[in-house]
């Protein structure tokens, strides 16, 4: 394979190109022994000479116990497949940047040094050249090794199938920002190829099919749970070891732990101070002071919820046919999810005191903590602000974005041939489903669970009716 093409704004209207050479070699011996190999031979425009190639084998081996002679003919195991399989792929994504290894050029005007006390007279600003983006010679391909060893299985003579996964994918060669280089260096550093993360997980499929006389019906069902690692990003010791992100989920939420609200005076009095706000007052978010230092600020920021991505997906399906009639239903689902909302999502009075909803009928008043009654949001302020007191990140404002959906759902009858055949048709079926019926979620927000956080600038999920008919002549 190779691809050459230009567009009108490619950096410096240089085409891309790319080249690439890929095999596969497949071996059946008598459905019992299996095995594939492939390779890739893939070069990339982004990379210098001497990175620019890259070589990505994958091998996958089989076994069909079932198939072998020894195996006893029966109706209860009817097939059973142990597989497994190791692999590694290339990704040239550099975030856009086609020449990252090559430097830009000095710009004669827009450095400069300061020198002298800092407040004092003496303290002044001298103009220089500074260095521009320095380039990295030895940028190349990120990496992922993958491995998976797999069950497959039939019983009952394959009315019921059971598929099992195990897998392992370690990613590396990440391209990564340098975090443990100090300002002192007044220059852009490039990315390199530094980072590690590691994803494992599980997977299993379920399938039932059968019949009760003219009805036939199925059920499939599927789970797969993987969670991700950072196992190293290049990041500076930091004060605490609670705050070092090498260890944790690629897309961690990380921010202040909540601890309901300051709502008398004795609790202002004995309350650590606040970077976040020249004064506490009654209805503020009472955090937890995780060092005991007395003082609420970044280092009191801990991992709260989970990432954006779910780190558990579900679905289950049913279906069947009764003389002309199907149907067909599926629910999908994912748990182990969070997601931020802030700003007009969630705020009172944000963006020119707009979008005051229902939810802030329950904030913070004196009346309302007197009388006992339910506070779910703090005291309100006319202009929220992020990095404020009460709208810093924190799991206060984190949702959990676990759900279950209704996703799609069909009814369908189809008319016999018979008379139809008389005036040409071959088949003819009527139809009606609906896509993204109903969702359950534990969301308190009115959005929906699969859309990203924030302030809520996001196209809805879009519930949808069809109705229709299919002819065939």
């Amino acid at each position: 394979m190779q691809e050459k093409y230009s567009e009108p704004g490619l950096d410096f209207q240089i085409p891309r190109g790319y080249q690439g050479l890929v095999g596969r070699v497949t071996y059946d011996y008598r459905l019992r022994y299996l095995a594939e190999v492939n390779m890739g031979y893939n070069g990339s425009e982004n990379f210098p000479d001497g990175n620019r190639y890259g070589f990505f084998p994958a091998l996958s081996l089989g076994w069909v116990i079932t198939e072998e002679p020894f195996f006893p003919a029966n109706n209860f195991l009817t097939f059973f497949k142990i597989r497994g399989s190791y692999g590694e792929v290339g990704n040239d994504r550099i975030g856009g940047n086609r020449f990252l290894y090559l430097p830009s050029v000095f710009n004669p005007s827009a450095g400069g040094y300061y020198f002298g006390d800092y407040g004092s007279g003496q303290y002044q600003h001298y103009s220089g050249a500074q260095e521009g983006n320095i380039g990295n010679p030895l940028v190349t391909w990120e990496r992922a090794q993958k491995s998976n060893i797999g069950l497959e299985s039939g019983f009952f003579s394959d009315m019921l199938s059971i598929n099992l996964d195990y897998f392992i994918e370690n990613r590396n060669n990440i391209l990564t920002n340098l975090g443990t280089v100090p300002d002192l260096v007044q220059a852009s550093l490039p990315a390199v190829n530094i980072g590690e993360v590691e994803n494992k997980g599980y997977e299993v499929e379920v399938q039932f099919r059968n019949n009760l006389g003219r009805l036939n019906y199925w059920i499939n069902g599927s789970y797969s749970k993987a969670k991700n690692e950072i196992k190293f990003q290049d990041e500076p010791t930091r004060a605490h070891e609670w705050l070092q992100r090498t260890g944790h989920p690629v897309g961690q939420h990380w921010g202040l732990v909540s601890d309901g609200f300051y709502n008398t005076e004795e609790d202002l009095a004995g309350a650590p101070s606040s970077q976040y706000a020249s004064e506490l007052q009654l209805g503020d978010i009472k955090y937890l002071d995780q060092n005991d230092d007395g003082v609420i600020d970044e280092n009191d920021q801990v991992p709260i919820g989970y990432s954006q991505l779910p780190q558990i997906i579900y679905g289950v399906s049913v279906g069947g046919n009764y003389r002309g009639f199907d149907f067909s239903i599926l629910f999908q689902g994912a748990e182990k999810s969070s997601t931020n909302i802030d700003q007009m999502g969630a705020w009172a009075f944000d963006t020119d005191w707009r979008n005051a909803t229902t939810r802030h009928l329950e904030r913070w008043t004196p009346e309302r903590y007197a009388a006992g009654e339910p506070i779910t949001y703090p005291r309100v302020e006319l202009s929220p602000t992020p990095g404020k007191h009460n709208y810093v990140s924190s799991d206060f404002w984190l949702e959990d974005t676990s759900y279950l959906r209704v996703k799609n759902v069909e009814v369908a009858y189809s008319f016999r041939s018979g008379v139809l055949e008389t005036i040409g048709i071959r088949n003819l079926r009527i139809y009606a489903n609906g896509n993204n019926l109903f969702t359950w979620s534990n969301m308190n927000s009115p959005f929906d669970p699969e859309a990203p956080g924030g302030r809520g600038e996001f196209y809805p999920q879009m519930r949808v009716y069809n109705m229709g008919i299919n002819i065939q002549f």
